[in-house]
């Protein structure tokens, strides 16, 4: 059974939102920066697909008939394949010192990984954990303060899944000169 992008995501969400304890979002939306009532940023977390690399060649193709579809779909083709997909976390925290700033909880995100429980989380979503990266420290002066910030890279095992419906014909005419 294939899983949708929406299911990837959400796994993706709860193990970081579970490890660091940040809300994440897709790194390109329009949206501030998080802070709270009086304006002092609170930490928050990007994710990112960096690439998605298709694994040699189609893995299976099926077709499937349902005659109660409308004509012209009757028939369903179906190809699986085998990728890579390579995903980035970026956190960002108000603090640069201690245990609640943005390297070690991305440390922590990437110790869990290990666990059973967000393994087997991911792999119902249809992510098998590949590669779990180095966390890198990225902190840094942003205006007249300090800000911790860090990424991991990860790259899952994932199977895509893409469908086509098309029909059966239901009349076919040939013409053709024949001769000289």
């Amino acid at each position: 059974m294939a899983t949708t992008f929406e299911q990837m995501e959400g796994a993706l969400n709860t193990w970081l939102r579970d490890a660091t304890g940040a809300a994440f979002r897709w790194e390109d939306q329009k949206a501030p920066q998080a802070g709270d009532a009086a304006g002092t940023p609170v930490s928050y977390g990007t994710m990112r697909i960096l690439t998605l690399v298709r694994l040699g060649a189609t893995a299976s193709v099926t077709h499937g008939t349902d005659t109660g579809r409308p004509a012209g779909q009757e028939v369903k083709s179906t190809a699986r394949m085998s990728c890579l997909l390579s995903f980035r976390a970026q956190l960002f925290t108000a603090f640069t010192f201690g245990a609640a700033t943005a390297v070690p909880l991305l440390q922590v995100a990437a110790a869990r990984l290990d666990l059973n429980s967000v393994s087997g989380a991911l792999h119902r979503a249809g992510l098998g954990v590949g590669t779990i990266g180095t966390v890198q420290n990225l902190s840094g002066l942003i205006g007249t303060r300090y800000q911790g910030h860090a990424a991991l890279d990860v790259t899952f095992n994932c199977t895509t899944e893409v469908a086509d419906f098309v029909g059966y014909f239901l009349r076919a005419q040939v013409t053709a000169n024949v001769g000289p």
